[in-house]
């Protein structure tokens, strides 16, 4: 089953990813919910004027594809640009830890290796 979570820990939005992380024509779409949920909690930082703090919990992705980089790299730029951060915690699964180590992209988002670490940063 595909599913996303949303919470807001002290103001850093804390999204759950569960399943394939790409983009499909069925109603289990997680990219665009991600990128909905992202653009929202980041609109909402920049109205207030606060730097956007966003932890991606990747510990049940099973998959994802250029598609879900895509979104996870352009809410990183967003955030980035208002002084904000997009951290990646819990790259478990072998396939998507070899993707962000093959396109580098482990070495362009923060990483964490628990949730604890994350929110620290």
């Amino acid at each position: 089953m595909n599913e996303i979570k949303f919470e807001n820990k002290d103001g850093v939005a804390v999204i759950a990813i569960k399943g394939n992380f790409w983009s499909q024509d069925s109603g289990e779409d997680l990219v665009g919910k991600f990128k909905s949920l992202a653009e929202d909690y980041i609109h909402s930082c920049e109205e207030r004027k606060i730097p956007p703090k966003i932890i991606v919990d990747m510990k049940e992705v099973t998959v994802t594809n250029a598609t879900g980089l895509g979104v996870l790299v352009n809410a990183l730029s967003k955030a980035r640009r208002l002084q904000g951060d997009v951290i990646l915690v819990n790259l478990y699964h072998k396939k998507v830890n070899t993707l962000f180590e093959i396109t580098q992209l482990s070495k362009v988002f923060t990483v964490a290796s628990s949730m604890e670490e994350a929110l620290k940063k």
